[in-house]
Protein backbone atom coordinates (compact mmCIF):
# COMPACT_ATOMS: atom_id res chain seq x y z
CA UNK A 1 0.00 0.00 0.00
CA UNK A 2 1.21 3.49 -0.72
CA UNK A 3 0.76 5.17 2.63
CA UNK A 4 0.26 8.89 2.77
CA UNK A 5 0.53 11.56 5.39
CA UNK A 6 -0.13 15.28 5.17
CA UNK A 7 3.57 16.06 5.19
CA UNK A 8 4.12 13.96 2.10
CA UNK A 9 1.09 15.04 0.07
CA UNK A 10 2.40 16.44 -3.24
CA UNK A 11 1.36 19.89 -4.35
CA UNK A 12 2.85 19.75 -7.82
CA UNK A 13 0.89 19.49 -11.05
CA UNK A 14 -2.33 20.30 -9.20
CA UNK A 15 -5.83 20.11 -10.65
CA UNK A 16 -6.99 23.61 -11.52
CA UNK A 17 -4.96 26.45 -9.96
CA UNK A 18 -7.65 26.93 -7.35
CA UNK A 19 -6.94 23.51 -5.81
CA UNK A 20 -3.64 24.48 -4.16
CA UNK A 21 -5.16 26.58 -1.35
CA UNK A 22 -7.80 23.89 -0.79
CA UNK A 23 -5.18 21.18 -0.35
CA UNK A 24 -3.24 23.44 2.00
CA UNK A 25 -6.41 24.09 3.96
CA UNK A 26 -7.07 20.36 4.03
CA UNK A 27 -3.58 19.72 5.37
CA UNK A 28 -4.31 22.07 8.26
CA UNK A 29 -7.43 20.06 9.08
CA UNK A 30 -5.36 16.89 9.54
CA UNK A 31 -5.28 13.45 7.95
CA UNK A 32 -7.66 10.56 8.59
CA UNK A 33 -6.24 7.24 7.40
CA UNK A 34 -8.65 4.36 8.05
CA UNK A 35 -7.68 0.87 6.94
CA UNK A 36 -7.91 0.56 3.15
CA UNK A 37 -9.92 -2.43 1.86
CA UNK A 38 -7.96 -4.79 -0.40
CA UNK A 39 -8.15 -4.95 -4.16
CA UNK A 40 -10.86 -7.35 -5.27
CA UNK A 41 -10.23 -9.45 -8.39
CA UNK A 42 -13.46 -11.06 -9.58
CA UNK A 43 -13.97 -14.69 -10.58
CA UNK A 44 -14.04 -13.69 -14.24
CA UNK A 45 -10.67 -12.03 -13.82
CA UNK A 46 -9.22 -15.07 -12.05
CA UNK A 47 -10.42 -17.34 -14.87
CA UNK A 48 -8.68 -15.06 -17.33
CA UNK A 49 -5.34 -15.61 -15.59
CA UNK A 50 -4.51 -19.35 -16.02
CA UNK A 51 -3.50 -20.00 -19.63
CA UNK A 52 -2.87 -16.34 -20.35
CA UNK A 53 0.03 -15.90 -17.94
CA UNK A 54 2.71 -16.84 -20.45
CA UNK A 55 1.25 -14.48 -23.04
CA UNK A 56 1.43 -11.38 -20.85
CA UNK A 57 4.75 -11.74 -19.08
CA UNK A 58 5.44 -8.11 -19.92
CA UNK A 59 2.48 -7.19 -17.69
CA UNK A 60 1.54 -4.36 -20.04
CA UNK A 61 -1.86 -2.72 -20.34
CA UNK A 62 -3.03 -0.75 -23.37
CA UNK A 63 -6.60 0.20 -22.49
CA UNK A 64 -8.92 0.88 -19.57
CA UNK A 65 -12.66 1.13 -19.02
CA UNK A 66 -13.37 3.23 -15.93
CA UNK A 67 -16.39 2.86 -13.67
CA UNK A 68 -17.29 4.00 -10.16
CA UNK A 69 -19.66 2.69 -7.51
CA UNK A 70 -20.71 2.79 -3.87
CA UNK A 71 -20.09 -0.52 -2.10
CA UNK A 72 -23.40 -2.45 -2.16
CA UNK A 73 -22.79 -4.07 1.23
CA UNK A 74 -22.56 -0.60 2.80
CA UNK A 75 -26.16 0.17 1.85
CA UNK A 76 -28.31 -1.97 4.14
CA UNK A 77 -31.29 0.14 5.21
CA UNK A 78 -32.56 0.01 8.79
CA UNK A 79 -36.21 1.05 9.05
CA UNK A 80 -35.92 2.41 5.54
CA UNK A 81 -32.87 4.56 6.32
CA UNK A 82 -29.17 4.17 5.62
CA UNK A 83 -27.62 4.23 9.08
CA UNK A 84 -24.05 3.94 10.38
CA UNK A 85 -23.19 3.95 14.08
CA UNK A 86 -19.95 4.49 15.93
CA UNK A 87 -18.86 2.88 19.20
CA UNK A 88 -19.22 6.17 21.09
CA UNK A 89 -22.90 6.41 20.16
CA UNK A 90 -22.57 8.79 17.20
CA UNK A 91 -24.98 7.95 14.39
CA UNK A 92 -25.28 9.12 10.79
CA UNK A 93 -28.49 8.54 8.85
CA UNK A 94 -28.18 9.32 5.16
CA UNK A 95 -31.07 10.19 2.88
CA UNK A 96 -28.98 11.30 -0.08
CA UNK A 97 -25.26 11.66 -0.70
CA UNK A 98 -23.09 12.62 -3.68
CA UNK A 99 -19.33 12.46 -4.26
CA UNK A 100 -17.53 14.03 -7.24
CA UNK A 101 -14.68 12.05 -8.80
CA UNK A 102 -12.59 14.58 -10.71
CA UNK A 103 -9.69 12.49 -12.10
CA UNK A 104 -8.91 8.81 -12.53
CA UNK A 105 -5.58 7.80 -14.07
CA UNK A 106 -3.32 4.76 -14.34
CA UNK A 107 0.13 5.39 -12.89
CA UNK A 108 3.08 3.76 -14.63
CA UNK A 109 5.45 1.68 -12.52
CA UNK A 110 8.27 3.94 -13.68
CA UNK A 111 6.52 7.00 -12.22
CA UNK A 112 6.16 5.73 -8.67
CA UNK A 113 8.45 4.27 -6.01
CA UNK A 114 6.72 1.48 -4.10
CA UNK A 115 9.26 1.43 -1.28
CA UNK A 116 7.80 2.02 2.18
CA UNK A 117 7.99 5.68 3.09
CA UNK A 118 8.46 6.89 -0.48
CA UNK A 119 6.50 9.93 -1.62
CA UNK A 120 3.42 9.27 -3.77
CA UNK A 121 3.40 10.29 -7.42
CA UNK A 122 2.26 13.77 -8.43
CA UNK A 123 -1.43 14.15 -9.08
CA UNK A 124 -3.49 16.75 -10.83
CA UNK A 125 -4.51 17.15 -14.43
CA UNK A 126 -2.45 14.25 -15.81
CA UNK A 127 -1.06 14.07 -19.29
CA UNK A 128 -1.34 10.28 -19.57
CA UNK A 129 -3.88 9.04 -22.10
CA UNK A 130 -5.46 6.68 -19.56
CA UNK A 131 -6.88 9.63 -17.62
CA UNK A 132 -10.55 10.31 -17.13
CA UNK A 133 -10.63 14.07 -16.56
CA UNK A 134 -14.34 14.87 -16.77
CA UNK A 135 -15.98 15.02 -13.32
CA UNK A 136 -18.44 12.23 -12.46
CA UNK A 137 -20.98 12.31 -9.61
CA UNK A 138 -21.29 9.10 -7.59
CA UNK A 139 -24.45 8.52 -5.49
CA UNK A 140 -23.48 7.39 -1.99
CA UNK A 141 -27.06 6.27 -1.30
CA UNK A 142 -27.27 4.00 -4.37
CA UNK A 143 -24.92 1.19 -5.46
CA UNK A 144 -25.73 1.47 -9.17
CA UNK A 145 -22.38 1.62 -11.03
CA UNK A 146 -21.56 4.82 -12.92
CA UNK A 147 -19.87 4.12 -16.25
CA UNK A 148 -16.89 6.36 -16.94
CA UNK A 149 -14.57 6.94 -19.86
CA UNK A 150 -12.90 4.29 -21.99
CA UNK A 151 -9.31 5.04 -22.92
CA UNK A 152 -6.67 3.48 -25.21
CA UNK A 153 -2.96 4.27 -25.06
CA UNK A 154 0.48 2.82 -25.86
CA UNK A 155 1.02 -0.32 -23.79
CA UNK A 156 2.98 0.11 -20.58
CA UNK A 157 3.37 -1.37 -17.10
CA UNK A 158 1.09 0.20 -14.48
CA UNK A 159 1.34 -0.23 -10.71
CA UNK A 160 -1.36 2.06 -9.27
CA UNK A 161 -4.52 4.06 -9.91
CA UNK A 162 -4.58 7.74 -8.98
CA UNK A 163 -7.95 9.01 -7.72
CA UNK A 164 -8.66 12.73 -7.20
CA UNK A 165 -11.88 14.00 -5.62
CA UNK A 166 -12.72 17.62 -6.33
CA UNK A 167 -15.54 20.05 -7.01
CA UNK A 168 -18.22 19.46 -9.62
CA UNK A 169 -18.49 21.59 -12.75
CA UNK A 170 -21.36 22.43 -15.12
CA UNK A 171 -20.55 19.37 -17.27
CA UNK A 172 -20.35 16.88 -14.37
CA UNK A 173 -21.61 13.49 -15.53
CA UNK A 174 -24.49 11.87 -13.60
CA UNK A 175 -25.24 15.01 -11.57
CA UNK A 176 -28.65 14.68 -9.86
CA UNK A 177 -29.73 18.01 -11.37
CA UNK A 178 -28.05 20.44 -13.71
CA UNK A 179 -25.66 22.56 -11.65
CA UNK A 180 -26.54 20.81 -8.36
CA UNK A 181 -22.89 19.95 -7.65
CA UNK A 182 -21.17 23.01 -9.11
CA UNK A 183 -18.35 23.86 -6.71
CA UNK A 184 -19.16 20.89 -4.44
CA UNK A 185 -17.05 17.78 -3.85
CA UNK A 186 -19.16 16.06 -1.20
CA UNK A 187 -22.87 16.59 -0.46
CA UNK A 188 -24.69 14.77 2.35
CA UNK A 189 -28.33 15.13 3.38
CA UNK A 190 -29.83 13.33 6.36
CA UNK A 191 -29.49 13.63 10.11
CA UNK A 192 -26.69 13.29 12.65
CA UNK A 193 -26.43 12.28 16.31
CA UNK A 194 -23.05 13.50 17.58
CA UNK A 195 -22.89 11.27 20.69
CA UNK A 196 -24.95 8.76 22.63
CA UNK A 197 -26.87 11.41 24.61
CA UNK A 198 -26.95 14.10 21.90
CA UNK A 199 -30.17 15.05 20.13
CA UNK A 200 -30.72 14.39 16.45
CA UNK A 201 -29.71 17.28 14.16
CA UNK A 202 -30.59 17.79 10.50
CA UNK A 203 -27.56 17.32 8.25
CA UNK A 204 -27.04 19.28 5.03
CA UNK A 205 -23.27 19.10 4.66
CA UNK A 206 -21.35 20.47 1.67
CA UNK A 207 -17.58 20.31 1.20
CA UNK A 208 -15.65 22.04 -1.59
CA UNK A 209 -12.27 20.68 -0.51
CA UNK A 210 -10.16 18.09 -2.34
CA UNK A 211 -8.73 14.66 -1.53
CA UNK A 212 -6.57 12.24 -3.46
CA UNK A 213 -5.28 8.71 -3.03
CA UNK A 214 -3.32 5.97 -4.79
CA UNK A 215 -4.76 2.47 -5.12
CA UNK A 216 -2.08 -0.13 -5.72
CA UNK A 217 -2.70 -2.60 -8.54
CA UNK A 218 -1.93 -6.25 -7.73
CA UNK A 219 1.01 -7.82 -9.50
CA UNK A 220 -1.34 -9.88 -11.68
CA UNK A 221 -3.40 -6.89 -12.85
CA UNK A 222 -2.23 -7.20 -16.45
CA UNK A 223 -2.95 -10.94 -16.37
CA UNK A 224 -6.60 -10.15 -15.73
CA UNK A 225 -6.62 -8.37 -19.08
CA UNK A 226 -5.40 -10.86 -21.70
CA UNK A 227 -6.60 -8.49 -24.43
CA UNK A 228 -4.48 -5.73 -22.88
CA UNK A 229 -7.58 -3.82 -21.75
CA UNK A 230 -8.57 -3.63 -18.09
CA UNK A 231 -11.96 -2.81 -16.54
CA UNK A 232 -11.22 -0.77 -13.40
CA UNK A 233 -14.02 0.02 -10.95
CA UNK A 234 -13.38 2.41 -8.05
CA UNK A 235 -15.55 1.50 -5.05
CA UNK A 236 -16.38 3.95 -2.25
CA UNK A 237 -17.34 2.95 1.28
CA UNK A 238 -19.72 5.36 3.06
CA UNK A 239 -19.77 3.10 6.11
CA UNK A 240 -16.44 4.78 6.95
CA UNK A 241 -17.82 8.34 6.83
CA UNK A 242 -17.77 8.70 10.63
CA UNK A 243 -14.39 7.02 11.21
CA UNK A 244 -12.23 9.13 13.58
CA UNK A 245 -14.22 12.29 12.78
CA UNK A 246 -14.30 14.87 15.58
CA UNK A 247 -17.99 15.80 15.55
CA UNK A 248 -17.35 18.71 17.91
CA UNK A 249 -15.63 20.54 15.05
CA UNK A 250 -17.33 22.89 12.60
CA UNK A 251 -18.98 21.62 9.43
CA UNK A 252 -15.97 22.51 7.24
CA UNK A 253 -13.63 20.29 9.26
CA UNK A 254 -16.20 17.52 9.56
CA UNK A 255 -16.79 17.63 5.81
CA UNK A 256 -13.08 17.42 5.06
CA UNK A 257 -12.59 14.50 7.46
CA UNK A 258 -15.47 12.60 5.85
CA UNK A 259 -14.07 13.32 2.39
CA UNK A 260 -10.67 11.99 3.47
CA UNK A 261 -12.36 8.87 4.82
CA UNK A 262 -14.03 8.20 1.47
CA UNK A 263 -10.74 8.78 -0.34
CA UNK A 264 -8.52 6.67 1.91
CA UNK A 265 -10.90 3.67 2.08
CA UNK A 266 -11.64 3.48 -1.65
CA UNK A 267 -10.97 0.08 -3.21
CA UNK A 268 -10.72 -1.53 -6.66
CA UNK A 269 -12.54 -4.23 -8.59
CA UNK A 270 -10.65 -5.48 -11.66
CA UNK A 271 -11.94 -7.40 -14.67
CA UNK A 272 -10.98 -7.86 -18.29
CA UNK A 273 -12.59 -4.99 -20.19
CA UNK A 274 -15.57 -6.09 -22.31
CA UNK A 275 -14.83 -5.93 -25.99
CA UNK A 276 -16.50 -3.15 -27.91
CA UNK A 277 -18.88 -4.10 -30.70
CA UNK A 278 -17.34 -3.71 -34.16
Amino acid sequence: MIRRTCSRRPLVRVLPDSLLPLLLLGALYGCMIPVKPPVQVTDTAMEAMGSEVEDVESGEISGVQWSMQTAPDALTPEDGRLRWERSDGAVLELEEGWLVVYVLVLETCASIDLAEGSPPPPHGLPDHDSAQVRPHAIPLHDATPVLGARRSFPSDRFCAVGVALFRGEPDTENSPEEGALNGVTLALNGRLKRSLDAPWEPLALRSALAAETDLLLPEHAAVTAPSGELDVRIVFHPEHLLDAVDLAEDDARIGFAMLENLSSTASLILNPAPQESP
